[in-house]
């Protein structure tokens, strides 16, 4: 038995290694957030400043530091390219699921660990959190760490309480508040609904030599930014960007009180389909799957009463449904003819997920050499029919095996086949013959421009907001090239001295891209 559950920790290893690093290091980094993120921790090791952060020589008050030491880290080993500035993510994902299955194996069973590892890696959502350079990897593991500590804690074991504050207080340094307050409301409503909300159990739980462990981790470097920053960095960050986000809607992301929990069940579809069952037997128990709902849904119910709100928001809450439902089917289901509506309902998802995926890379430029691969993406249909066939047929095993290997599949072929083609259509990649041609010439910015060059140049870009001060740049700057965006033209164009050298659309944006050179002053005669 030993050697046999030894075997599925390897496999679930190199599954992880497998999936959560495809391709990262051939994909530009070119999505906002990553771009820049990477580009921050390229500014901070050049400087060798572990405190302030900065994006184009600008103060960023988006995010704590941890992530950005990370790729300090791995670019100080590899040079700064994709593949380090996202090698600690996908690791940060393996070693989640590492944890999760020994955890899992050691408090439950070496069956539910097996079920639930391979839920979790099956998550296509998981698998795009983990391809890219932002700090929810890390968060979704210090959480995770916090969380089930807490549970052991509570189960009796004396020794995990220094974990809870340790992995709040990493959390604390990743993502700011939402480390501690997600932990604290799960505790808060399990405690409730267990009946052991006291003072005896608080007592216990050591809050005062916690906080001795939590603060050096967590406050030591928000206290020197706040210092380095006269404040501004801390009034950015907790106000703008945790309580504004939270009470109104920010850069168009608005939050729709119905859509936290959809996106949380399509993350783990088509075992969502058992919610249900899974709920019910979790509830009966009253034991690990319990508090794992309660993990689970705490955050979602947190970011339905978000104004603001992007899909990575529940990815930590993922985790959490995967222990309910692994444990559930590994456990406790058991197949009966009335579950026949899985199939169609299976079926139609992986159609519906092939088409639309296939409609939208039919808007790409030249979308020729992309027809051929995205039908690849009928893989997932395919192996969800095949999953079907076996569920009716009542092998659950032969069923598993079936749905997840079309994802892991499905995920391969994204990453490697049918991503690559989207992002080669990207203003940055598709404008790099343009830009060899001025090879020679100062890139400069006009009011928001793409901040996926400034990754790109590996460099700070002049950013100027009002068009005199571009002027006068330019002018003791002839050989300049200028990035913008094409609502800025009209104000541009004005002095007719700039030539247009590029203009394209913004991938996954309404905005589009544009560049520019000076035209050659007149000669005055």
């Amino acid at each position: 038995m030993n050697q046999r559950t030894d075997q599925n920790l390897f496999f679930i290893l190199l599954l992880g290694i497998l999936v959560y690093t495809s391709n990262i290091w051939g994909i530009s980094v070119y999505v906002l957030d990553e771009a820049k993120n990477a580009s921050c921790a390229r500014e901070m090791l050049q400087r060798s400043d572990w405190v302030v952060p900065t994006f184009n020589g600008e103060l960023r008050t988006d995010k704590p530091p941890l992530h950005y030491y990370f790729m300090m880290l791995a670019y100080t080993t590899g040079g700064v390219n994709p593949f380090t500035a996202r090698i600690f993510q996908s690791l940060a994902g393996v070693l989640l699921v590492v944890f999760i299955y020994r955890y899992l194996k050691s408090r439950v069973n070496a069956r539910s660990a097996l079920v639930t590892s391979l839920i979790i890696l099956s998550s296509f959502q998981l698998h795009v959190q983990f391809h890219l350079a932002v700090p929810d990897p890390f968060l979704i593991g210090w959480l995770t760490l916090t969380l089930f500590s807490l549970y052991d804690f509570l189960q009796g074991n004396s020794r995990a309480w220094k974990w809870i504050y340790i992995g709040a207080g990493f959390g604390f340094l990743t993502k700011g508040p939402i480390a501690v307050v997600l932990p604290g409301l799960v505790a808060l409503v399990y405690l409730m609904m267990t009946k052991s909300l006291n003072l005896s159990t608080i007592r216990q739980l050591r809050p005062l030599q916690g906080l001795l462990i939590f603060f050096p981790i967590a406050l030591s470097w928000y206290v020197a930014v706040g210092v380095e920053t006269e404040g501004e960095w801390l009034r950015g960050f907790f106000l703008r960007h945790n309580i504004e986000r939270f009470t109104s809607t920010l850069e168009g992301h608005r939050g729709y009180f119905v859509v936290p929990p959809l996106v949380l069940l399509l993350a783990v579809f088509p075992f969502s389909l058992f919610i249900a069952p899974a709920v019910r037997e979790a509830w009966r128990e009253k034991g690990l799957a319990l508090f794992a709902l309660t993990a689970a849904l705490v955050p979602v119910i947190f970011f339905m009463l978000s104004k603001t709100f992007l899909p990575g928001y529940v990815s930590p809450a993922i985790p959490f449904l995967a222990v309910v439902l692994g444990k559930y089917l590994a456990s406790s289901f058991r197949w009966s003819r009335k579950w026949w509506w899985v199939v169609p309902v299976t079926l139609l998802a992986g159609i519906i997920l092939a088409g639309g995926l296939l409609y939208t890379v039919s808007f790409l430029p030249d979308f020729s050499d992309a027809h051929d691969v995205v039908w690849f993406s009928l893989l997932l249909p395919v192996a969800f029919g095949l999953g079907g066939y076996f569920f009716l047929c009542g092998n659950l095993k032969a069923s598993f095996t079936a749905v997840v290997a079309g994802w892991v599949f499905f995920s391969l072929v994204f990453f490697y086949l049918i991503f690559p083609i989207a992002d080669s259509r990207n203003p940055v990649r598709m404008s790099e013959g343009v830009r060899k041609q001025y090879a020679h010439h100062k890139p400069v910015a006009y009011g928001v421009f793409n901040p996926a060059f400034v990754f790109e140049y590996k460099t700070v870009v002049p950013r100027f907001s009002d068009i005199g001060s571009l002027l006068k740049y330019v002018d003791k700057n002839p050989n300049s090239i200028l990035f913008t965006r094409a609502s800025a033209l009209n104000e541009i164009m004005q002095e007719r001295r700039f030539k247009i050298i590029f203009r394209q659309r913004d991938l996954m944006e309404k905005s589009e891209t544009v560049i520019l050179v000076p035209e050659p002053s007149p000669e005055v005669h």
